[in-house]
């Protein structure tokens, strides 16, 4: 005979960590830290929700402005772009490679690097850091001053929105950000955008998607 007692409670500890995961999911896909959350549903369970609808109030963070001016259209003439840093060499090679490409062509280089929204203080700066180690390497290597962005959420979704936002010609991004990098998916879902054309930037070469 089934134990009822064990049974229910073998459903509602099933159910407490089924709606914790869930909302751990959920807010990893929009752009928060998955582990920490994946961490906080298991604990928390429902009662992971409450904080949940918080975090999605979090998701209004504006863009930091590290270096430069926002991309102005107009002026001279020349093509804005919108450059996807994670700090991994694919991307590295994607900042290198888009300044050769376009060269003296570039009018705004943005470069930004993704941060989940809820992370603490201590990756900012890293992100921040990296950044600032971008633009020392550019510096007599192109015109311009280069814009840096330290964006939050999704790493697809807050670059494409960026682009949109600044009116970018094209977005650059490394294609092999595997290995724990950021951007290790993105480049593959950016791909597919149909808001701004992407350039998919490898390890030795590169190729562009402009769908």
């Amino acid at each position: 005979m089934v134990d009822i007692t064990a049974l229910w409670v073998i459903v509602i500890i099933g159910t407490w960590f089924a709606i914790g995961v869930a909302v751990a999911l959920v807010l990893g896909r929009r752009g928060h830290d998955a582990f920490s959350w994946f961490v906080l549903g298991a604990l928390l369970g429902p009662f992971a929700v409450a904080l949940a609808v918080g975090a999605l109030r979090d998701e209004q963070r504006s863009p930091r402005q590290l270096q430069g001016s926002r991309p102005r259209a107009g002026g001279r003439p020349g093509v804005d772009v919108l450059v996807g840093y994670d700090g991994s060499p694919e991307s590295e090679a994607c900042v290198t490679r888009t300044v050769e490409v376009f060269g003296h062509h570039l009018r705004n280089l943005t470069v930004a690097t993704v941060v989940p929204f809820d992370c603490g203080e201590s990756t900012e700066t890293r992100a921040t850091a990296a950044l600032a180690g971008v633009a020392n390497r550019l510096v007599g290597s192109v015109a311009i001053e280069p814009h840096l962005l330290l964006l939050h959420g999704h790493p697809a979704t807050a670059l494409t929105k960026q682009a949109v936002e600044d009116g970018a010609a094209v977005l650059a991004i490394g294609t092999r950000g595997a290995g724990g990098h950021l951007f290790g998916s993105a480049a593959g879902e950016l791909a597919k955008s149909v808001q701004v054309p992407v350039l998919l930037v490898g390890p030795s070469a590169c190729g562009a998607d402009g769908s």
